[in-house]
């Protein structure tokens, strides 16, 4: 996801590096606490404490905005559910047979009765143990659905998921398939609705962008979604290890992609993405055989991008995107047919510099500049046109959520900045003691004359001026950790699979400032000095790293382990951390204890011993989307934030620990 993609005017496809992918976002998603039983529909089953319920920040949104609470106006026009599919859990299945009644949540035990579900409405939470039928009006909180298992969601069905708003009370609903099935088959006259039961929120009158967390899919090979809406989630649809296919849906109003995937095979045909925050669709880390045809983009910021991937696309057709409707970067492999690009005022929007990504043109990519009729919306299927959002998820005017209280029980925000400097955000941050390290997003402005080299830019930012500068690396492409060892950086390259470790010069030059326009000596470089595969590479990149005065410690993908490396890279030995709690997307070291962005109610504290980690307390995010974090002094802890990907507002934050909440 690349807050640079949109903002440079003249190229349709235009080249991005992989700094700014989105996998982390899902692998939150992926991460999510989940419980352990499927309630009965007669008890409350939301353990929410606060009102205004949350549980990623990612999803902290504004209630002010969205669209019609009115399910029954979307989906179906015959308000009574029982002329179109039976609400009746007895009829599809029976929640009293699926689960022992006695290990049914006490309602008395239940913190929030806003929750309570309405009696005639099937209400589901946590694993599923036997194949199972959703039919009708559903609520859900967060739904796994394990190895051997499907689930089946019938015509018509409307699934509406815990909402979530409170970054205090971290608790979105959703789907993650865990190696089973998903089968969600609508026909065209009866949609399934994947949407937000906002109506639980205390005072909310409308559901917004990024409410619950969306479906993720794992490990699956049969998954299909077909016919359905899915909307006001934080990603719509997202899949890992997967060959998931979405057909003749529409992805809308989601606060990051609409779809995503990594190391998989998805399909994605005749469905209707439009206003979705970032991507529309995108590929990171992997994917093979991707199979894009007859989709409607529209209304959003960048419309597909890909990132060491292999694409087809043929017969889709892309308007009102600002600039780039098509990105990609890292190796891709984009093979376009067909395609229709209206809006675009001259022949130079079609075109680029794309290095390291091969585009096949047949010769058939249609460019339809000011002129032509688009095709008949929906393909056979309605878009609900009953209700607008107000406006493009991203948008300055996006009411969602993206900056918490300065000051709560937990801890103090001493200083926030980076607003102006167009830096964004990021995936690796590490505080010296006098400057904040970190790379650039997206592409690396420095250009050196003697060598084409591609990698991001290193950057040193001063927090005291707030003024930086920007040093040409030649193999950083995708940074998720960066630390210092014994006078040597280390960063952890997600797409590499590696870890790189390289030296500073003492008084580096910015690579933009006049003097370094031309040739730069050695003195003024980067110099790489090794290359350490990382641990159970063929699993895929790792994200977060940090040094504990004696070894390197680096997440494991799965984000339940660390990896304890010697400076040479040798594996040493693995530490587990406590169920449910996990790396998130950075770790870091401080002061004989480890640090890591997603656990407990945000940033946990861990003690560690050889094989095994302890969690003290944690303490709440300050913002959005903490994507690095680094220890400080005085115990501080300073983080980069997302807040909203494509704001150009305080990034970089210094926190003061106060009091940690126990686990």
């Amino acid at each position: 996801m690349n807050v640079l993609s949109w903002g440079f005017s003249g190229l349709l496809i235009l080249l991005l590096c992989s700094g700014c992918s989105g996998g982390s976002e899902a692998d939150d998603l992926v991460n999510t606490d989940i419980p352990v039983e499927v309630t009965d529909p007669d008890t409350d089953s939301d353990t929410d404490t606060d009102s205004d319920t949350d549980t990623d920040p990612d999803t902290d949104t504004d209630p002010d905005t969205d669209t019609d609470p009115d399910p029954d106006t979307d989906t179906d026009p015959d308000p009574d559910p029982d002329t179109d599919t039976d609400p009746d859990p007895d009829t599809d299945t029976d929640p009293d047979t699926d689960t022992n009644p006695d290990t049914d949540t006490d309602p008395d035990t239940d913190t929030d009765p806003d929750t309570d579900t309405d009696p005639d409405t099937t209400y589901w939470e946590g694993e599923l143990t036997e194949d199972t039928t959703w039919s009708g009006d559903i609520q859900a909180g967060f739904v796994v659905i394990p190895q051997g298992i499907t689930l089946t969601i019938e015509p018509g069905s409307k699934v509406a998921f815990r909402a979530s708003r409170d970054y205090k009370n971290r608790t979105p609903g959703g789907i993650e398939v865990q190696g089973g099935t998903l089968n969600a088959i609508g026909t065209a006259q009866q949609q399934i609705f994947f949407t937000s039961d906002y109506q639980k929120i205390e005072g909310a009158t409308k559901a917004l962008n990024g409410d619950w967390a969306g479906i993720t899919i794992v490990d699956s090979t049969n998954s299909r979604i077909e016919y359905a809406v899915v909307e006001f989630a934080h990603i719509g649809v997202s899949q890992f290890d997967s060959s998931a296919a979405v057909r003749y849906s529409v992805i809308r109003w989601n606060n990051a992609e609409g779809l995503y995937a990594e190391r998989s095979s998805p399909t994605f045909e005749y469905n209707t993405l439009y206003q979705n925050a970032y991507h529309e669709i995108a590929l990171e880390q992997d994917n093979t055989n991707v199979q894009i045809h007859h989709n409607i983009f529209k209304q959003g910021f960048v419309a597909l991008h890909a990132e060491n991937s292999s694409v087809i696309a043929t017969n889709n057709y892309f308007s009102d995107y600002a600039s780039h409707p098509v990105t990609a970067g890292m190796s891709s492999t984009l093979e376009l047919t067909d395609n229709h690009f209206y809006m675009y005022p001259t022949e130079e929007h079609l075109g680029g510099d794309l290095e390291n990504v091969t585009v096949t043109d047949s010769g058939s990519v249609t460019q339809r500049l000011s002129s032509g009729t688009e095709p008949t919306e929906g393909f056979g299927y309605s878009i609900p046109a009953d209700y607008e959002l107000g406006y493009k998820p991203a948008e300055l005017e996006d009411e969602y959520h993206y900056t918490y209280d300065e000051q709560d029980s937990t801890r103090t925000v001493i200083q926030s900045l980076g607003q102006g400097s167009d830096l964004s955000f990021g995936w690796a941050l590490h505080f010296d003691g006098t400057y904040l390290w970190r790379f650039s997003l997206g592409y690396g402005q420095c250009k050196p004359v003697a060598e084409k080299e591609t990698g991001l830019d290193l950057i040193r930012f001063d927090p005291k001026t707030e003024t930086f500068i920007r040093i040409a690396t030649h193999f950083a492409v995708n940074p998720r950790g960066l630390t210092i060892a014994n006078g040597a950086f280390y960063v952890n390259d997600f797409s590499e699979k590696k870890i790189f470790k390289f030296s500073v010069p003492s008084d580096p030059v910015d690579c933009l400032r006049e003097e370094a326009t031309g040739e730069q000596s050695d003195t003024q470089k980067v110099t790489l000095l090794d290359e350490i595969t990382i641990p159970e590479a063929d699993k895929g990149g790792t994200m977060g790293l940090t040094f504990d005065g004696t070894d390197l410690l680096l997440s494991a993908r799965d984000q339940t382990r660390l990896y304890r490396l010697n400076l040479e890279g040798t594996l040493q030995q693995t530490i587990s951390l406590p169920d449910n709690t996990f790396t998130g997307q950075d770790i870091t070291w401080q002061d004989g204890h480890l640090w890591t962005v997603d656990s407990g109610v945000g940033l946990g504290k861990f003690s560690i011993d050889d094989t095994s980690a302890t969690l003290i307390g944690s303490i709440y995010p300050v913002a959005n989307g903490t994507w690095a974090m680094s220890s400080s002094s005085n115990g501080r802890l300073w983080t980069l934030q997302k807040t909203c990907e494509l704001w150009d507002d305080d990034k970089l934050f210094e926190i003061q620990p106060e009091t940690l909440i126990s686990p």
